[in-house]
């Protein structure tokens, strides 16, 4: 909501998807990163590249513009992080869960 408030969610933000934009504002709280350094490591970095999915040999295939990172990745901001990670750990929690039900329904 807060990342796409009137964007097509299916189609992401004009010049970036859902998932370049969590993978670069991740990388860039992570490391605490100047708009410059990110656009650096989005562009030339092969394991960042296939992170966001991209090829990690052919840099001109996709380059990202400092301005689109700046438009797109700052609306990612650490409490937005914060609400994802909580997501993504109660999701993976269930899931361990489901599975050490299973495992106990079969042994018994």
């Amino acid at each position: 909501e807060q990342v796409l408030p009137d964007v097509r969610h299916d189609t992401g933000r004009p010049g970036m998807c859902l998932w370049e934009i969590l993978v670069l504002g991740v990388l860039r709280v992570g490391l605490d990163c100047e708009w410059d350094r990110l656009e650096y490591l989005a562009d030339q970095m092969g394991d960042i590249r296939q992170m966001l999915g991209l090829s990690p040999v052919m840099v001109q295939e996709i380059e990202y513009d400092r301005q689109t990172l700046i438009h797109n990745v700052s609306l990612l901001t650490p409490p937005i992080l914060n609400q994802i990670n909580d997501l993504v750990v109660a999701t993976g929690h269930e899931i361990v869960r489901k599975k050490a039900c299973r495992i106990l329904a079969r042994a018994r």
